[in-house]
């Protein structure tokens, strides 16, 4: 897959508590330069965006909602130009953001996530 050069460096954090998916998301967003930080919770979330300078932002809001630190999460993004939300987004508001945000339907793939966040990244 050929990957804008826009990516290279960039920090993508990764909120996703399915293994498997948030491996494979990670490992497309590797592949161009980038570096995932994956993590399961949202307090593990709100963690990396207090100590890291993150780019773009993916949140599977069913995993944010296991953790009573969800209801954190929302102003933690506001500051974060790049937010896709996937699962529950409906109860997911973000200061700035509305429903015509940009959100990926499950199961992501390659096609849709990557060349996407290239674009925005570039922009």
């Amino acid at each position: 897959m050929p990957c804008d050069s826009d990516l290279a460096g960039k920090n993508i954090l990764i909120l996703e508590n399915e293994g498997l998916l948030a491996s494979i998301i990670a490992d497309k967003f590797r592949c161009c330069g980038c570096i995932p930080i994956v993590v399961p919770r949202a307090s593990c979330a709100l963690t990396i965006l207090r100590e890291e300078t993150i780019h773009f932002v993916y949140v599977d809001m069913r995993s944010a909602n296991m953790d009573p630190e969800c209801e954190k999460l929302p102003s933690a993004l506001a500051g974060i130009p790049h937010v896709f939300v996937t699962g529950g987004f409906k109860e997911f508001t973000v200061p700035g953001y509305d429903l015509g945000a940009p959100r990926i339907d499950k199961m992501v793939v390659e096609t849709e996530i990557v060349p996407l966040a290239a674009k925005l990244l570039s922009c």
